[in-house]
């Protein structure tokens, strides 16, 4: 019985004996864990001392440099001080003879003004009779031009009527009812009843802008059918579009 509670007792004690080594072999492992990182922290603060060290030489450096440049700026300062002070006179001087010149360019200004307004006179003349034979110009092109239809059509005329005397075209003004570009078929709202011949052109326009010219070849009672003149047309006949007398 003695012998069971003594052996009970030492296993007991092996036991605590075996946890205290184990919590020492722990708190090694930690320690030895502990100490390094703390070398290693103590290795990333002596790198950061060496370059705080090489920084704070830079800088001292760089004050050094900025300090001699600040001194030499100085002296140019100086140098340039003096310099302006010495230019002041010599300013002062060209102002005297600036103000003089001015005096002499007022008393001749007047003479250069009526030149001036003389010379712009003769160019806006000048431009307006450059615009009066432009617009003469213009005004003879188109009068060659509606020659050039009445010949069109008189010739047309005779040719298709030998011996008749040309027709008076009375004036009109329609609209373009129908037109096939593709075909050169336009249809007018102007008919015989209008007092429309077969051979009348009428000059076809959209607002102030001038399309083409066609020719009828077609007659009925309210309405009437022609053609584009090849060479006369500026842009593409379009429903909607003016016909006046093209003559």
């Amino acid at each position: 019985m003695k012998l069971s509670q003594e052996e009970a007792r030492h296993a007991q004690t092996r036991k605590d004996a075996e946890a205290s080594r184990n919590e020492l072999l722990a708190r090694v492992t930690l320690l030895s864990s502990q100490l390094t990182e703390a070398q290693n922290q103590k290795s990333v603060a002596e790198t950061a001392r060496q370059n705080l060290e090489a920084e704070n030489k830079n800088l001292k450096e760089i004050f050094a440099q900025l300090a001699g440049d600040l001194d030499r700026a100085q002296k140019s300062i100086e140098s340039m001080t003096k310099t302006i002070d010495s230019n002041r006179t010599l300013i002062d001087n060209l102002n005297a003879a600036l103000n003089e010149l001015r005096e002499n360019l007022r008393s001749a200004q007047s003479d250069r003004d009526a030149a001036v307004a003389m010379v712009n006179s003769l160019e806006l003349q000048l431009q307006r009779e450059t615009e009066k034979g432009r617009d003469l110009e213009a005004k003879l092109a188109d009068l060659s031009e509606h020659n050039k239809r009445i010949a069109f059509e008189l010739n047309w005329f005779k040719e298709r009527n030998p011996g008749a005397t040309s027709v008076v075209q009375p004036p009109h003004d329609g609209r373009i009812l129908a037109a096939d570009g593709a075909r050169n078929v336009y249809v007018i709202s102007l008919g015989e009843e209008d007092g429309v011949l077969p051979g009348f052109q009428y000059i076809v326009s959209r607002g102030d802008e001038y399309v083409g010219t066609i020719q009828i070849d077609n007659v009925q009672a309210k309405q009437a059918a022609g053609f584009a003149i090849k060479g006369m047309s500026k842009g593409e006949i379009r429903k909607g579009d003016r016909v006046i007398n093209g003559r």
